[in-house]
Formats: C-alpha cells, sequence, structure tokens
C-alpha cells in the first residue's frame, strides 16, 4: 500500500467527513462548527436587508391581525411574507434567520412606515431579478402605512429618468387615466366627484413628473381615448375609475422590470406605482399583496 502523506491523509479525512454529512442528510446552518473541506456559505446580495424586510413583514401581518381597521390586510401581508421567504429560502438563506416574532398593536403603524423605507432601500442591494417584486411590495406597504397614519409621508426619491420606451408607455398610461378620470368627475355628483377631482389632481402630478422627465421626446397628448365604462351616474363613474386605476398599476408594474437594473430609475418608477396604488385604494380596492403584479 503506498504511504500518505500527512496532508493527503487529513484531505482524505475531509472529504470522509463530508460525504458521510451529505449522505445523513444533515443541513450545516450557518453558525455550525467548520469542517474541513466545507466552504463557508457567502450571502446573497442585500441578504441582512432582506432578511430583516421579512422579519418586519412578519410581526406586521401579526399586528395588524389585531386591527379592526386594516385587519382585512393581514392576508396581503401574509403572502408578501410567504413569497419572501421561498425566495430566500430558494437561494439558500439558512432556516434560522426566517423566523419572526409577533407584535403587539402599539409598534405597527410606525413599523409600517419604517417598512416602506426599508424596502426602498434593499432595492439598490437585492439581485436584480428580486428587484421587481420588492419594488411592488414598497408600493403595497405604502399604502398600509397611509391607512395607519393619515399625517405619514411616504419617502419622496429625487426623480429619475427611465429608458425612453418605459418612460413613453408609464405615460400614456398615465394620460390615459386622466382622460377618463376627467369624464367620471364631470359626470358624477357629490362625494364622488369630489373624490374625481382629487383624484385628477394626483394623476396630473404624475404626468408632469413624466412629461418634464422626458423632456423634448414627449409626444403630443391625445386628444381622446376609448373609455370600457359608459358613465351615467355615480356608481357607473366609480366602475370606470376602478378599471382605469388598476389598468395604471398594472402599466406601471409591467415597466418594473425593464429599470430593475438601475436603482434610480427604479425608485421612480416604485414611487408611481405606490401613488396609483394608493389611489385604488381610496377607491375601494383591497391591498393587493403586490400592485399590479397580482
Amino acid at each position: 500500500m503506498t504511504a500518505r502523506s500527512p496532508m493527503a491523509r487529513r484531505a482524505a479525512l475531509g472529504v470522509l467527513a463530508l460525504g458521510t454529512l451529505t449522505a445523513c442528510g444533515i443541513h450545516l446552518e450557518e453558525d455550525a462548527p467548520r469542517v474541513p473541506l466545507v466552504p463557508a456559505r457567502t450571502p446573497i446580495a442585500g441578504e441582512d436587508a432582506l432578511v430583516g424586510l421579512l422579519l418586519g413583514t412578519q410581526t406586521l401581518a401579526a399586528g395588524v391581525a389585531l386591527l379592526p381597521k386594516v385587519a382585512g390586510f393581514g392576508a396581503a401581508l401574509d403572502q408578501q411574507a410567504r413569497v419572501l421567504d421561498s425566495a430566500l429560502r430558494e437561494r439558500g438563506v439558512p432556516a434560522n434567520r426566517l423566523a419572526g416574532a409577533a407584535s403587539g398593536t402599539a409598534e405597527v403603524a410606525a413599523l409600517a412606515g419604517a417598512s416602506v423605507t426599508a424596502a426602498h432601500e434593499v432595492l439598490a442591494h437585492a439581485e436584480v431579478a428580486l428587484r421587481p417584486m420588492l419594488a411592488s411590495l414598497a408600493a403595497s406597504r405604502t399604502v398600509l402605512a397611509g391607512k395607519l397614519d393619515r399625517n405619514w409621508q411616504p419617502p419622496a426619491p429625487a426623480p429619475a429618468a427611465l429608458d425612453t420606451p418605459a418612460a413613453l408607455a408609464v405615460l400614456a398610461a398615465s394620460r390615459a387615466a386622466v382622460y377618463g378620470v376627467e369624464v367620471a368627475a364631470a359626470r358624477s355628483a357629490d362625494a364622488t366627484r369630489e373624490r374625481g377631482v382629487s383624484t385628477l389632481h394626483t394623476l396630473r402630478g404624475l404626468v408632469m413628473a413624466q412629461e418634464a422627465l422626458l423632456g423634448a421626446q414627449t409626444p403630443p397628448t391625445p386628444s381622446a381615448y376609448g373609455l370600457p365604462v359608459t358613465v351615467t351616474d355615480n356608481a357607473s363613474a366609480k366602475r370606470l375609475v376602478g378599471h382605469l386605476l388598476d389598468a395604471l398599476t398594472r402599466a406601471y408594474a409591467g415597466q418594473l422590470p425593464t429599470v430593475a437594473d438601475a436603482p434610480p430609475a427604479l425608485l421612480t418608477l416604485t414611487d408611481w406605482l405606490a401613488a396609483s396604488a394608493q389611489l385604488q385604494s381610496r377607491w375601494g380596492a383591497d391591498l393587493a399583496a403586490f400592485p399590479g403584479l397580482t
């Protein structure tokens, strides 16, 4: 038998140990003792921030369920937690990092507002493939924070230009929404009309911001659009606005993948998506876990 050097014998023992662990189905957690030749796990991009977002989501879900005002939002938060948990597990984040704790109701409003900032911050560090989902989650969390505290103001990132095709698609959707809501406001009355006028103020602000970023590339505004609902009263006006805002949210979210590798543009589009999702909520839409993506 050929004699082995001490180094060769140690290497052979390391391979044997690794094979034994694998065969037994033992999962090496992040804080497990190091075994020779077993490499340390490399954290995924933005892992700490993503884990923090997940734990915050789990805590929010527990707290929201205790508040009658927003108890119905619990289902959306549970879905967010499941999606985040699955995404992190698929990328090798150890299970012992992913378990949250329950929350009381006193801290829920503050935690919701803080989680919007956290969701914005993680966009620049997470894997590009996760960013559209995280941007949509940030928009949803903005709606929740506003429901919990009417005086809360979302972060306002400095506007950044989108790629021209994405910018044109977003502007077209915004202009169509303005036109339709103008019709709804003009043909409704009382509180429905007032809400329509308030919605127009927000939508026109979005159009102005989008046109400013496009500059000389801004196309002329079409004179008219086809509408899916004929408005004759308050009820039909509400149906039209609901349809228009759903289409707007989907149009914004549909462009998220096109700017996912450009954090400033992604933050800008996330801000616009949040504004659209908030308008949907004001017109009675349920909170979506991932606005525009579900």
